[in-house]
């Protein structure tokens, strides 16, 4: 008599099997982020673009935190108007500019989503990345040589209220930087009409966080701008990194992963095949970076 056969267990699947969902997502997600589509023009795809980058980071800087300065004689304390509007129209123009080189960041976490989101590369985006902080450096250092030596202080370092706590400012700045981060990739979606210039709906965006947030923490939503200032006047938060880093970078990622999710781009789709491509040059005139 033939013995009774035995269930046979389901396999597991291991994280490296690749029939696991999260092993296939997390895989998609570094090939789509890391590779460039052409690295054999370095020089046309990536050092322009990160040029870019870098000039217009600079503009915002000395535009924006030269608003800031205070104690002039013969005017009074910037209004959070004032410098609501010089913020927003300073992105604005910055974008305008940049746009059809680089996509006109101005702001690692831009970066940062636009690379969830499949836009650019990771590759690209740590460039970017470091152009943006190198601008924003060299803008803060330019504006305090041309400020006088007894206002240089008052060039923008970012700082938290002092009726605010520590947790209360990381809040602020990651629910303020998901509000841009979302507005950034819904506007610049390739795949949706466009209804109005990128560059305006944006700098409106961030005229109307600066309205509510510069009282809170500066409603800095960005690494590069708080980086500059405080670099080159010495003034910091004691709890910078926390504030105006972890939590921008924090408030990318959700707004990102959230916008990808809302509008069915699944993590596990398939890689195009290499002849699926545009034309480099193609690419290149048509933004694709």
């Amino acid at each position: 008599m033939a013995a009774p056969a035995r269930s046979r267990k389901p396999p597991i699947r291991r994280i490296g099997h690749p029939d696991n969902e999260a092993y296939n997502i997390i895989k998609t997600l570094a090939t789509e982020c890391w590779a460039e589509r052409n690295d054999q023009d370095l020089s046309r795809f990536l050092m322009i673009p990160c040029f870019a980058e870098f000039i217009v980071t600079f503009m915002f800087i000395l535009l924006g935190c030269g608003s800031c300065v205070t104690g002039w004689e013969d005017s009074g304390t910037p209004t959070i108007v004032h410098l609501a509007l010089v913020f927003g129209l300073s992105a604005a123009v910055a974008i305008s500019i940049a746009g059809d080189v680089s996509g006109g960041h101005i702001n690692p976490v831009v970066s940062v989503a636009l690379c969830i989101v499949g836009r650019i590369k990771l590759k690209r985006c740590l460039f970017y990345i470091v152009a943006q902080c190198l601008g924003a450096i060299v803008g803060a250092y330019v504006l305090q040589l041309m400020t006088p030596k007894d206002l240089r202080n008052s060039i923008g370092p970012t700082t938290v209220v002092k009726h605010l706590t520590e947790s209360q400012g990381f809040a602020f700045e990651l629910i303020m930087t998901f509000i841009l981060v979302l507005t950034v990739c819904a506007v610049t979606d390739p795949d949706e009409p466009e209804t109005t210039s990128p560059g305006i709906t944006i700098g409106l965006t961030i005229c109307a966080l600066h309205l509510v947030g510069i009282r809170f923490t500066g409603c800095s939503m960005n690494p590069a701008r708080a980086l500059g200032p405080s670099l080159v006047t010495s003034v910091w938060h004691h709890n910078h990194f926390m504030v105006y880093w972890l939590a921008p970078f924090i408030g990318s990622v959700c707004a990102s992963v959230l916008y990808r999710f809302m509008t069915g781009r699944s993590f596990c789709k398939p890689r195009p095949k290499a002849e699926d491509h545009p034309n480099p040059d193609d690419v290149y005139r048509q933004l694709y970076v």
